[in-house]
This record gives structure tokens, sequence and C-alpha cells, in this order.
């Protein structure tokens, strides 16, 4: 989860840049050179599921489109597979387009973000599945 967007910082601003994160010696900073970036999706994450996307980006212009393309899924449930922690039951995931490849691009909690063009009933069915079994899993324990 993100304390600061991410943006280019000169030298001599850099310590403004990461101010929110410089109190807390656990939070990391990923720092790089500038990369230029094509498209960017958030996909909403439900028990290792995407339930729905949306592209929201496009060459750093808004272009808030439904969905994203099946090698946009695929990178996802591959990440999936491959990394075991989560930050919750359900969560945003942005995966961005750079140099002719996907990255992640940050995990958001799923109460604070924007849902862009995701599929709403989707996204509300499955949000309300996993808040059930939870539910229930706290009653019976």
């Amino acid at each position: 989860m993100s304390l600061f967007s991410g943006r280019v910082a000169y030298k001599d601003d850099f310590r403004d840049a990461i101010a929110p994160s410089r109190y807390n010696s656990t939070t990391l900073v990923v720092v790089s050179t500038p990369k230029e970036i094509g498209r960017e999706w958030r996909l909403v994450v439900a028990r290792d599921e995407v339930v729905a996307a949306s592209q929201y980006r496009d060459h750093g212009a808004i272009s808030v489109l439904r969905g994203c393309p099946e090698d946009v899924s695929q990178f996802v449930a591959d990440v999936l597979s491959r990394v075991h922690w989560r930050p919750d039951s359900v969560f945003m995931m942005d995966v961005r387009e750079s140099e002719d490849r996907l990255c992640v691009l940050e995990l958001n909690s799923f109460s604070c973000s924007g849902l862009y063009h995701c599929d709403l009933a989707a996204v509300v069915r499955a949000v309300s599945e996993v808040a059930e079994e939870e539910w229930t899993a706290r009653r019976v324990a």
C-alpha cells in the first residue's frame, strides 16, 4: 500500500517527495530510473481470483475502460500463484505495461480505492461472499 504517489523526484526535492514514509523505518521505498508507462489497469482480487478489472490510464492520460486484456489477467494469476502473501481477503492490484512487459505497480486497499469501470455487480457479489464467509467463520470460532 503506498503512502505517497509514485513520481519523478529530483535530488533537491527527494526528501519532501518521500516525507509521508520517512518516519516509519519499516516502510519500503522503491527508487528507480524513470520508466515510460503505457497502459495501467486496476484489478479487484478476492480470494486469490481477479473478479473485475478496468483500465484507467494510457500513456499518462486518463483512459477508463471496462476490463483488461487476457495477458493482464494471466499475469496477475501468475503473480498470485508465485507470491503467497496477501494484504487482505479483498484488495486492489494495479498493473502497468512498460518497456514491453507487465509489472505490478502497487497494491491498494479495497475500501479506499476507486473502481473506475470495474464490473460493479461482480465486485459486489464477490465481496459479499467473502464478507459472509469471514463473518460465519468468526461466529463459529
